[in-house]
């Protein structure tokens, strides 16, 4: 009988490193709709240091896009968003 421990926890850093932008996505969409989105910016600068620095300007890229966005377009966009 084989282990494949190695090759399972493999497959569950790969789909959880997928599950993080559309997760992103969906908490900046839920600050939008409840708090004022143009807020954040400091928040976002307090988080620079946790990823890398590729990571982070993907993150505020999606960020200032989603910030932009009308309060309509962002809760139809929650409701999409885990499909």
């Amino acid at each position: 009988m084989s282990d494949r421990v190695s090759l399972t926890a493999a497959g569950c850093a790969f789909y959880a490193t997928l599950a993080r932008f559309p997760a992103i996505s969906i908490l900046i969409s839920i600050y939008g709709l409840v708090f004022n989105p143009w807020n954040a910016e400091p928040q976002l600068q307090a988080l620079r240091e946790l990823p890398p620095p590729p990571a982070f300007e993907l993150i505020v890229e999606r960020v200032h896009h989603l910030v932009a966005q009308p309060s309509a377009r962002l809760s139809f966009g929650l409701g999409i968003s885990p499909w």
